[in-house]
């Protein structure tokens, strides 16, 4: 019994859990979030393997129709650019978390970045018949950018657009001069965008939502770059819809170039080179895939080239000092002495011969390794041919 003039403590402690909870909340959203964006990803990636696979399948039995293969054969390009734009945006993402994004700044006009977004974008227009306008003023418009990011940027816009515009939808790209800056807008008349979405459309995985109509194509990357990449050159983007059904506009502005660019001293001799027929070279392969290098051979020497494969560093040293090569075109993952220790070695055993590594590494940090292990150029693996016959005929 406690009597009036005594006092009881109660000895204990309270704890605020409500940042523990918070926590908690936070990471199984992101695990949610996670496991929504890795079965997307699948998704994504079936979605072209599965008319690959049945291409083939069809040229197998097409017994030489041309007809057949043609247009097979443009379906197979077609998903196979499909898959490397997801990779690509993928590796972008990963660039710009990480703050290693460098701009390669020069002077070019701005219907050069639209004339190869456009190619790369004909695909997605000409499968779904999508009717595309391309308005631009009379008088060129320079930027002082990265000819790359910017190409990239109207790519993601214009296939964007492809991906929410029913078939013989209408997309429209349009430029426009306005102070010192340049006004690029790209619009369509598909899917729309709701209120409550327009102000998340450039946010990361955003579209990964299967639960949202929005939400059901695409990983929701390439918006996201595509904000990143244009305020990286001191621009801005947004995004505008009237509604579900009503279609949507993309507008992004960059600043223009201060000064219109020098002529390129090179054009002329670049020309000249183009038209000149290439000497056909000795190529080695080393790649420990047998796939790419039965596929690689094969191409190359229906281009004249004498190529031959070795599938890990060991025979490919000892192919070169046979063989002596004028280009190697290396895998980095080979087993045993990896790509960059070859080519050290080759360098030693070739040193007139031009190395490119060959690889699906291509991060920043990859190219600086293969710089200094001695490569001269670094291709990843997807790249087309006109990319690699590049960089086998530099000087």
């Amino acid at each position: 019994m406690i009597n009036d003039n005594e006092v009881e403590f109660v000895a204990g402690s309270t704890r605020d859990v409500t940042n523990r909870k918070e926590r908690e909340r936070t990471l199984t959203e992101e695990d949610h979030r996670k496991d929504i964006f890795l079965a997307t990803l699948a998704h994504e990636l079936r979605n072209p393997l599965a008319p690959i696979h049945s291409g083939l399948e069809l040229i197998r039995r097409s017994k030489d129709n041309p007809q057949i293969i043609e247009r097979t054969l443009a379906v197979i390009e077609r998903q196979t650019n499909r898959i490397v734009h997801l990779v690509d945006d993928l590796l972008e993402v990963s660039r710009i978390t990480q703050g290693k994004i460098t701009l390669h700044k020069e002077y070019f006009s701005l219907k050069t970045a639209i004339d190869v977004a456009m190619e790369a974008a004909r695909g997605a227009f000409d499968s779904n018949e999508h009717q595309f306008t391309l308005s631009l003023p009379d008088e060129p418009i320079y930027l002082d950018a990265d000819l790359i990011r910017v190409e990239q940027i109207l790519l993601n816009l214009l296939i964007n657009a492809a991906k929410y515009t029913s078939p013989k939808g209408k997309i429209e790209l349009s430029a426009e001069k306005d102070a010192d800056e340049v006004i690029i807008r790209v619009r369509d008349n598909g899917q729309g965008i709701s209120a409550e979405c327009i102000p998340h459309v450039f946010d990361m995985f955003n579209q990964v939502d299967a639960s949202s109509k929005q939400g059901s194509n695409g990983l929701g990357i390439g918006l996201s770059v595509v904000k990143q990449l244009v305020e990286l050159h001191g621009g801005s983007v947004s995004a505008a819809s009237e509604g579900l059904g009503k279609g949507s506009e993309f507008t992004v502005h960059l600043p223009l170039a201060q000064s219109l660019p020098e002529k390129n001293k090179t054009e002329g001799e670049t020309a000249m080179i183009s038209e000149t027929k290439p000497a056909k070279k000795k190529v080695l392969i080393v790649d420990d895939n047998a796939d790419v290098s039965e596929m690689l051979k094969a191409l190359l020497s229906l281009d004249g080239h004498e190529v031959r494969a070795a599938f890990d560093a060991e025979s490919g040293i000892e192919t070169a000092k046979e063989f002596h090569p004028d280009v190697c075109l290396c895998d980095i993952d080979l087993p045993g002495m990896s790509g960059y220790e070859l080519a050290r070695h080759l360098r030693a055993i070739l040193p007139g011969a031009r190395l490119v590594a060959f690889t699906g590494w291509g991060q920043d940090a990859d190219l600086l390794k293969s710089k200094e292990a001695g490569f001269d150029d670094h291709l990843v693996k997807g790249a087309n041919m006109t990319e690699l016959a590049k960089s086998i005929f530099v000087n």
